[in-house]
């Protein structure tokens, strides 16, 4: 994971399994949303390979 990586995360912030634009390629925590814990998941993978 790279800090593009947790950008990209980010930048999905506040979007839903409803929202057109839903990825759910970064909905880390697989809770229909992507939110603080999705992001918290890529800042702790970051440096890690293959994730």
């Amino acid at each position: 994971m790279a800090v593009r990586d947790v950008q990209l995360v980010a930048a999905h912030w506040g979007l839903t399994s409803a929202s057109p634009q839903w990825r759910p390629v970064y909905d880390l925590v697989p809770d229909g949303m992507i939110d603080a814990a999705d992001i918290t998941a890529a800042a702790s993978a970051w440096g890690q390979r293959g994730c």
